[in-house]
Order: structure tokens, then C-alpha cells, then sequence
């Protein structure tokens, strides 16, 4: 026998040899791995994952398989499930402090995960649905687990991930073949090579779109478990002092500035009074708006003018600096505003562009519109200590300020107080009792600029001092002649009225650890996809201010001109050729694919209208030995269609696979005998 028929027919009884118990391809182990790794880190549940992980590797070690209906396989996942469960129920009623739509988040990627190990000890072949399944599931398992803040390890671990997973889908999608073609060979390993390449790549800017839109991602969980309103600002106006602030750093820009001078850093949205159960209040439904005229607004102020357009429209919000000096609104916008520090915004519907001035103050101690002094009602309100704040609270205030006369200065001393001994994280422990008595009391716990904002507030009104808590942006970023606000600069901080002087900023947040010193560099994918942007909201603006017929006009030749590119596009595709991948036995069609490949290599396909023996015996020039390639063609008719014993049949296919190799390697063009 000759050495190929001798390699051909060792591999088809090696694989014969081998029993078919179904596991997870090789290739999908890693990916597997690498999500069970970051639901480990991300959800702090290691004992689950660890023994997922382990029932996962064991399917390589035992050849026992259950059926998918039977009660061994349904007790499992009556257990696991279970698990799962009575573990996020635990976490909701502990005092970790996570909300419910993070922990519903790591219950899909933990009971994924679960579902993964159950599928891969079923006796049932992985490929086609089988292998979507794994897809899906492990896809789940990388989402919860990407459910976190701590990027300094999910952000290395999601690339890794996508490249492993791009590899191993090919292993999902790949047929078993008997020919030992599919193993060997110089463009094989290329092509190896590139997926490779691609992955990685693709990994790379799969890694980079969800973590610029990360936010985006986890208001659509927020969306479908309908569990607390969704906000598109990147901060919340309902203010809850739990583990994590805001959109943890979304680059979706919110605000674009113009004529923005450098010394305007704060830009508040809406001020909260009263503090209670953890919360600020009131919340933006339960308040009072009342229709504003641009006389209250001081509009016609004389002074210099920056302009601010809303790219991002919810609530209505009309952001502001505390000590403007007038706010210009559109042309035909109607405003509505609840006075006393309350948030200004525009009813619907609102004018698109948004795009509205604000009067800039002669000096930093200016009062505008937005600074009206408090009632006697609001002054006690912004005095007010809720009960479940410890008197330790109330001692520690006296401690750093009471030794000051000025508020000033005592305002001055609470902020130094908090930038000393507590540190900045986007996430931390509420702990017992109250959250931000239980932040003032530690001295070494790191936390959020919520609470440090509450924490400031909470000592300031100890002091005497009227203070309430704001949200809004710390603005910091040039783009050319523009300053661009996005969701990633959400930040909170007090407003404190100071007799005689009247309402100042306070900010107890560490330097270092507010937005302009968090903030990681604009990456250039997202600066040239923001042009675009710009670019399409340009022409969609200009196309605003036209009636509706020229814009019906516009619409119906766009859609036209679309149309007659499809058409066309369609009537130039090439026609099919004709496949025996789907007309031939199991054991065959690993050889019709590797002819079909070398005619399409050698440009040769064969048309539907026609068989391959007439279109080899036409075909000039020879793409290759046509008298081999009618000889292979004799053969492999022969073995698809004549009834055979087990050892002819064994002898076609070592013959087929041989003029395989022969047609792949010539470059012959001989014409048919």
C-alpha cells in the first residue's frame, strides 16, 4: 500500500477506534475558564464557581453522560439553581449594599454558568444547536461577570475572553472530517493564523465598546427589570448612598460647552434637602414646578455668554453653574423650574437643536437666579439631622469646626477633614447602620464622592451651617474651541449658605479622585466616531428647520436612490455553483469539499446549469490534470452511488484522498483524453 493510503486509512481507524462521548471542544475550555474566572472575581462567590469549574474540567476525565430528561440531570439543576438563588437572596438582605438589578446581573451569569456545566455533562454531540447554546450561555456568564467596577482586572480578562471564544466557535461550526487534510498544511495554518489575528482584534474593540458604553449596556438590565427609573445623564436623581455612584464612567457625551471659561467647573443639575434612609429627597416626580418667564430667569443680563447644548435629552434638564447670572433659554422653549436651588428644565415638546445661553458671572461670589437666599421654612430644612445619625456625628463635627467663629472657615476645615482621612473608590461597603454615619465614624474607609457629599453635609448642618446636597458635572474636558461634558464627569457636592455671603460650592471629594484626575484619555475610535456624529447632526438639524413637505421630498429620494443600490448590488452577485456537500454520504463529504475548494482555487467553480463531468470536459483552460480530475470523479460516483462491501468502499476513499493530494500539488493543465 502506498504511504498516503497508509496515513489515510491509520487516521479513518484511529477515529473509528475512538468512543463518541460528546464533550466541550478544547477550544471552548478556555473561553469557559476565562468567564468563570470573572464571575469568581466579580461576584465574590467562589465556592460556586470553583466547583462549576471543577464539574466542568471532570467532563474530560469521565466518560458518564446523562440524558437531558432524565431526574439525575434535573435534581443537579434543581440544586444548582437553588444555590444560586438562596445566595443573591442572602446578598439582597445583607448589608452589602448592592442593588437589586447588580445582583439579578450576577444571578443570570451564575445560573448561565450552572447551565453551562449541566449541557456539557449531557449525552448529546456539541455542534450546530448544541453548540448556539454554548455560545449563548457563556456569553451570559462573561456579562455578569462584566457587571462590576473593578476595572482593573475585567478589562484585561474580557479581551482575552473574546479571542478564545472567536477561536473557539470555528471548533463549534467545523464538521468531522476523515481526511487529514483538514489537519495539515501550509494555508491551513495561514488561515489558523489569521482567525487568530481577527480574534484578537475583535477582542480588543469589543473590549473597547462596552467599556466606553458600560453604562448604555447596564441601563438596558435596568430597563428590563423595570426596578428603578433608567437615567441617560450618567447621574441619578433619585440619590442612593449604596455601593457604586452613578454610570462608573461612561464616555457618552451628555453637554457640549462653548466659550466655557476654565474656572467654571461646576455645573449643577438639581440640589436635594432632605436626607433620610440612606436617600436624598425630594424626588424629581414629587416636586413642585411652576412655569418660568425669562424675567425670572434674568435673561437680558449683561455679561459674557457661553452656550450649552444638550446632546443627551432627559427630564429636560437645563444644567447650570450655582452662580450664574442669567440663563437664556431658545426661541419658543417653555421652561418650568421649582425655585430654591430646584433643577430648571424645558417642557415637551422642546425645541431640537437644545441650545441655550447662560449669562456668565462678573466674579466667582456672585448670586444669580439660581442662588436666592432660603426661606426660614428651607433654612430649617437645610439644618435638619435625621435620628438614625449617631450624636458621634455631632461630637466629630464639633471637633474639626468648633473651634472656628467664621463658617468659612469651618466650611474650609470639614473639607480638609475628608480629604485626609478618607480615601476615593467608585465602589465600597455601606456597612451597619446608617452608610454615611458609618463612613464619618471610619476613618479609613474609602468611598464614592456621594459620600463624601452626604458626609460634608451631614457635619455642616452639625455646625449650624444650612446645607444641601447637589448632583451635577465637574467640567474639565477641551475639545478645540468646545468643552465637552459626559456621563463619566457625574459628581455630587454640597451648596452651603453662609450669612452675609450667601450660597458657596463645597467639595470634600479628594482632589486626585475627581472626574478630571479619574478620567482615562478620549480613545481615537470614539473622537472620529464623534465626528460622524456631529457630522449627521448637522445635516438632521438643518433638515429640522424645513416644512414637511421638502422633507418628504428628501426622504422619498434617499429611500429611492437606497433602493436602486440594493437592486443593483443584487443583480451583480454571481451565480451559484453546483455542491455535492449536501447530496453526498457523511464519508464523502469531506472529499466534495476539498474539489469543490480546488476548483474555486483554481477559478473553476462549476455552474448550477450544468454537472461536473460536462463542465470538466469543457472546461479551457485546464484549471489541472482533467484526465486525473475525471478519474477522481469515476471513483467518487462510483462510491456514492454503487452498493459496496466495507473494504472496496475503504479502498475508494484512500484512492480519492491520494488524487486529492495529487490535483492540490499540480499545476498541470492537460486537456481530457
Amino acid at each position: 500500500m502506498r504511504g498516503g493510503n497508509r496515513e489515510f486509512v491509520s487516521i479513518m481507524q484511529s477515529e473509528t477506534n475512538v468512543k463518541k462521548v460528546p464533550r466541550l471542544p478544547l477550544a471552548a475550555l478556555p473561553a469557559s475558564a476565562v468567564a468563570f474566572t470573572s464571575l469568581a472575581l466579580a461576584t465574590e462567590n467562589r465556592v460556586l464557581t470553583g466547583v462549576l469549574g471543577i464539574a466542568l474540567f471532570a467532563t474530560y476525565a469521565s466518560e458518564a453522560r446523562g440524558k437531558s430528561a432524565s431526574r439525575g440531570v434535573w435534581a443537579a439543576r434543581i440544586f444548582l439553581y437553588t444555590w444560586v438563588l438562596f445566595s443573591i437572596w442572602n446578598r439582597f438582605g445583607s448589608e452589602a449594599g448592592d442593588s437589586l438589578e447588580i445582583l439579578l446581573a450576577f444571578a443570570t451569569g451564575e445560573l448561565a454558568a450552572c447551565e453551562l456545566v449541566i449541557q456539557a455533562w449531557l449525552a448529546k454531540p456539541f455542534g450546530g444547536a448544541r453548540g448556539a447554546i454554548w455560545v449563548g450561555l457563556s456569553c451570559a456568564v462573561m456579562l455578569g461577570a462584566s457587571n462590576t467596577f473593578e476595572a482593573a482586572y475585567i478589562r484585561f480578562l474580557v479581551p482575552v475572553f473574546m479571542v478564545f471564544f472567536a477561536m473557539s466557535l470555528r471548533a463549534f461550526g467545523a464538521p468531522q472530517s476523515d481526511s487529514p487534510q483538514t489537519a495539515r498544511g501550509v494555508s491551513r495554518r495561514g488561515i489558523a493564523g489569521l482567525a487568530i489575528v481577527l480574534a484578537v482584534i475583535s477582542g480588543m474593540s469589543l473590549h473597547a465598546a462596552v467599556w466606553g458604553y458600560r453604562y448604555e449596556i447596564g441601563q438596558l438590565g435596568a430597563r428590563f427589570f423595570n426596578e428603578t427609573k433608567p437615567e441617560a445623564i450618567g447621574l441619578s436623581t433619585e440619590p442612593h448612598l449604596g455601593a457604586t455612584f452613578g454610570d462608573g464612567g461612561s464616555l457618552s457625551r451628555v453637554l457640549r460647552l462653548t466659550n466655557w471659561p476654565a474656572r467654571q467647573s461646576y455645573l449643577r443639575v438639581m440640589s436635594f434637602s432632605t436626607y433620610g434612609d440612606a436617600r436624598w429627597t425630594p424626588l424629581i416626580d414629587n416636586r413642585k414646578f411652576g412655569d418660568v418667564a425669562p424675567t425670572e430667569l434674568r435673561a437680558n443680563a449683561e455679561g459674557k455668554r457661553a452656550q450649552i447644548e444638550r446632546l443627551i435629552d432627559d427630564e429636560g434638564l437645563m444644567p447650570a453653574p450655582l452662580n450664574s447670572a442669567g440663563i437664556a433659554p431658545p426661541l419658543n422653549a417653555q421652561l418650568e423650574w421649582e425655585q430654591n436651588g430646584g433643577p430648571l428644565r424645558s417642557k415637551d415638546p422642546a425645541p431640537s437643536p437644545f441650545i441655550y445661553d447662560v449669562v456668565l458671572p462678573p466674579r466667582e461670589s456672585f448670586q444669580g437666579p439660581l442662588s436666592a437666599p432660603p426661606t426660614r421654612a428651607e433654612r430649617a430644612n437645610y439644618l435638619k439631622i435625621p435620628d438614625e445619625i449617631p450624636s458621634e456625628v455631632k461630637l466629630l463635627a464639633l471637633k474639626i469646626g468648633g473651634g472656628f467663629v467664621d463658617p468659612r472657615e469651618q466650611v474650609r476645615a470639614v473639607e480638609k477633614y475628608l480629604m485626609e482621612t478618607h480615601a476615593y473608590s467608585l465602589t465600597t461597603k455601606p456597612g451597619a447602620g446608617d452608610p454615611t454615619a458609618s463612613f464619618l465614624l471610619d476613618e479609613n474607609k474609602a468611598a464614592h464622592c456621594e459620600y463624601f457629599a452626604s458626609a460634608a453635609a451631614m457635619l455642616l448642618r452639625s455646625l449650624g451651617i444650612p446645607t444641601r446636597y447637589v448632583i451635577g458635572y465637574y467640567v474639565h474636558e477641551r475639545d478645540g474651541d468646545a468643552t465637552i461634558v459626559r456621563m463619566r464627569d457625574a459628581h455630587a457636592w454640597c451648596e452651603s449658605w453662609i450669612d452675609g455671603v450667601g450660597w458657596i460650592s463645597v467639595d470634600a471629594t479628594p482632589g486626585g479622585a475627581r472626574p478630571d484626575q479619574v478620567g482615562e484619555p478620549i480613545p481615537f475610535w470614539l473622537h472620529l466616531r464623534e465626528r460622524v456624529q456631529d457630522f449627521v447632526m448637522l445635516i438632521r438639524n438643518s433638515l429640522a428647520h424645513l416644512n414637511q413637505i421638502p422633507r418628504a421630498i428628501w426622504i422619498f429620494i434617499g429611500v429611492f436612490i437606497l433602493f436602486r443600490i440594493v437592486v443593483r448590488s443584487w443583480k451583480k452577485r454571481p451565480a451559484k455553483s453546483r455542491s455535492f456537500v449536501y447530496q453526498s454520504p457523511p464519508q464523502l463529504q469531506p472529499f466534495a469539499r476539498r474539489f469543490e475548494k480546488l476548483m474555486r482555487k483554481r477559478g473553476a467553480l462549476c455552474p448550477l446549469q450544468k454537472t461536473w463531468r460536462e463542465h470538466l470536459e469543457t472546461l479551457q483552460p485546464a484549471p489541472f490534470d482533467i484526465a486525473l480530475g475525471l478519474q477522481w470523479l469515476r471513483i467518487y460516483n462510483r462510491a456514492r452511488f454503487a452498493s459496496q462491501d466495507e473494504n472496496s468502499q475503504r479502498a475508494d476513499l484512500a484512492r480519492l484522498h491520494e488524487i486529492l493530494r495529487t490535483l492540490e500539488k499540480s499545476t498541470s493543465k492537460s486537456t481530457p483524453e
